[in-house]
Parts: structure tokens; sequence; C-alpha cells
């Protein structure tokens, strides 16, 4: 049976890239949403609507005859509640409406772990708020909710810190000690999700946390340990006091305004840092699909190190 055109969002975005590259790479036709022509020039053997997720025109042409909607886009960033609701809410619905009045068979959403957690931050709220316009409104349509967590790897500026940290002799981390996180390797993330785009038959309407296969997660001595196995050199953490931390998010928020630019480290970014439990629950994705992850920590920092030294990034 041959794979139906799939429509995706988030294209140019850093797991959005890797998506495109595993679609092409299995020969499955794929058109994607972009807001620019230069953001698509990389794009290769796809079909590109230009417009953005603000714009019922644009969405209805992209999934006009598609068969999937692999919906990746998304604020990580904004100034208040109103500012992520726009994207992660209103806009999901306006895609969720587009979707059914063209006849989408499968709606695959890229959320995130984080909205299982909705008290501890605005984005959280909003991607939680996210989900349930699918829960609500999809309709017919068969549809899946991935809530990554931590994902990392080559081309990422977000995780560029975390990888300088255990690049050196002393790490000084902002985070609890009591702290256990899940991860995943950004092209595992791709691949998982092409499968639950492309699998032939789904349980519908169900979302699964994903991991890189350690099932109790990563403490950040664990991190440092394995990153001292690649490395060779032995790491010595010290955690930094949350209210430290704080403080200097509120500095780093006050000089974004000042500017007009909106901060990706703010108060309730250190709430999502600092909480102590981002291990990844309910993990049935590995039962329902042909999938695991093959790449773990150790060996995924090798490859992100690699390539940001061969960027000289670091």
């Amino acid at each position: 049976m041959t794979q139906g055109l799939i429509a995706l969002t988030g294209a140019t975005g850093f797991v959005g890239r890797y998506v495109v590259e595993e679609l092409v790479r299995q020969n499955i036709p794929v058109r994607v949403l972009v807001r620019s022509q230069t953001k698509a020039d990389w794009l290769d053997g796809v079909e590109v609507c230009m417009g953005s997720l603000e714009e019922p025109k644009a969405l209805a042409a992209l999934v006009e005859g598609a068969e999937t909607i692999i919906h990746c886009a998304g604020a990580i960033k904004a100034k208040n509640l109103n500012q992520f609701n726009e994207i992660n809410v209103v806009a999901m619905k306006r895609l969720i409406k587009a979707c059914v009045d063209a006849n989408i068979s499968r709606f695959i959403h890229i959320s995130t772990m984080v909205a299982r957690e909705p008290k501890i931050s605005d984005y959280a709220v909003s991607k939680r708020e996210g989900e349930h316009a699918l829960h609500r409104h999809a309709g017919d349509m068969e549809w899946v909710i991935l809530r990554p967590p931590a994902v990392y790897g080559p081309r990422d500026k977000e995780t560029l810190p975390l990888i300088k940290l255990f690049l050196s002799k002393i790490a000084f981390i902002p985070g609890n000690a009591k702290s256990r996180i899940s991860l995943i390797f950004v092209q595992d993330l791709a691949r998982a999700i092409v499968i639950a785009a492309t699998a032939k038959k789904i349980k519908s309407k169900m979302t699964h946390e994903l991991h890189d296969g350690s099932n109790e997660g990563y403490s950040w001595k664990d991190l440092a340990l394995l990153a001292s196995e690649s490395t060779g050199q032995k790491i010595w953490c010290y955690f930094l006091p949350k209210a430290l931390c704080e403080l200097v998010a509120i500095g780093i928020s006050t000089c974004s305004r000042l500017v007009g630019r909106t901060p990706m480290v703010t108060r309730q970014k250190i709430d999502e840092i600092y909480h102590t439990d981002w291990v990844a629950k309910h993990f049935m994705f590995e039962e329902y699909f042909t999938w695991s992850a093959q790449t773990t920590f150790r060996d995924g920092f090798s490859k992100t190190v690699e390539w940001y030294r061969k960027e000289k990034w670091i």
C-alpha cells in the first residue's frame, strides 16, 4: 500500500527538520508549511506551502489532499500566557478545523513532557490546552499525541549550554540534585514520529511519553558520568541554588523587555528546570509501534559534540 501525502508544520524547527529528512529518506511524499522562502531554501524533495498557522487559507492549502498531518510547530517562548495560547491553542484549533474539513485521516501532534504539569508554567498550560483541543475537536480523525522529554542532538542551540557544561571539569548545574529526567536523541524522535504517522493501524486517541530506553531516566550526576566516559575527563558537579537562577532569570527578562525581545530564560522556565520528575511515564509507544530508541545518551552526547566542534559552535 502506497503511503499518501503527509502534511507537516514546524519543518524549519529543530525536530521538524529531522522529520523532513526521515520522510524524504523513506520516499514518503511530504508538503510543509513555511513562513518565508529563505527558510525553505534547504528543503529538497518536498512540496512547500507558504504561510503560517495564523492563516486559515494557508492551512487549507497545506492539508488539501493529504492523508496525515504531523504538527511539530509550537511556541516555546512568549511574553505571557495569551501569546503562548495564540500559537499552542488557538492556532491548534485552526489547524484541527482545516484537517477535519479536508477529511484528513490521522493527526500526529508533537507536544511536550511539560504538558503533564500544567500548573508549573504558562507554556505548560498552553501545551496541555492544545492537547485538549485535539481531544475535543478532532471528530472522527485518528490521532496520537507524542510527549517527548528533553530533545538534544546536532543543530540544536537550546541544548548547547547543557553540552558545554559537560565538557568542563567543573559543572555548575542550574538544577536540583534530586531531579530525574528522560532524554531522547533527535533522530530517534524523528523515527518515532514518522512511524506513528505511517503505521497501517494504530490505537487512536492515545498520548505517549517517549524516552531513550532508560526507564528510570537520569540524574544530573548520571549524565555527567556518561559524558565523562565519552570525553575521558572526570566532571565535578555543583548545583546552583534555585534562588540564584531566579535572580538571573529576572535580570534576563528585564533586559529582554527593554530591547523588545522575548526571553527564553524566565522564572517559570527555572521552575520547569528545577522540577524533580521529568521521567517518561505511560511508556506504551514501543508496545504499540515497531520502534525503540537506538541512541544512548553517551553515544548521542558524542555525536552531538562532534557536530558542534565540526561546525565550530564549541
